[in-house]
């Protein structure tokens, strides 16, 4: 459901602003990642409990 969504969530974002990614599945972590990223999102943090995943990343600005 993250993936569809991401360029679509990047380009709302304001420029610096930062969006919270909880409840990510550390197996689909990677592919989450690549996916916001290539929208333009830069990783700012990663935090990784268990089997779960939470991703904080900023826009540019």
């Amino acid at each position: 459901m993250l993936i569809p969504i991401a360029g679509d969530l990047a380009r709302r974002l304001a420029p610096g602003g930062a969006v919270v990614l909880s409840g990510v599945l550390g197996e689909e972590a990677e592919a989450v990642l690549a996916a916001y990223t290539a929208a333009g999102l830069a990783l700012a943090d990663r935090r990784d409990l268990a089997e779960w995943c939470a991703l904080v990343l900023r826009a540019a600005g």
